[in-house]
């Protein structure tokens, strides 16, 4: 991985699209969904949760992706959030 400022403390899953799509990291240890460019493994951006849910990536345990949101599991509830436009 290259260009990541705050280095992977806890992955717990990682999804990966085939093609040449980006793949994400999550992060429980640092509460964070990390998108990295598959052809060349650097850092493209991190997602952190809301003011309005601080602690929805605290207990990460599942991700995958469908191009356009996240699904995840946190805390034994399963989650559904839209990926920004880059």
């Amino acid at each position: 991985m290259r260009d990541l400022e705050i280095p992977i403390a806890k992955a717990v899953a990682a999804f990966a699209p085939e093609g040449l799509a980006p793949f994400f990291i999550a992060d429980a240890g640092n509460q964070r969904i990390v998108q990295m460019n598959k052809a060349n493994g650097q850092f493209v951006r991190q997602f952190k949760a809301s003011a309005f849910t601080p602690d929805v990536f605290k207990s990460l345990k599942a991700l995958t992706a469908d191009g356009d949101r996240f699904y995840f599991v946190s805390e034994n509830k399963v989650y559904l959030a839209k990926i920004p436009a880059a």
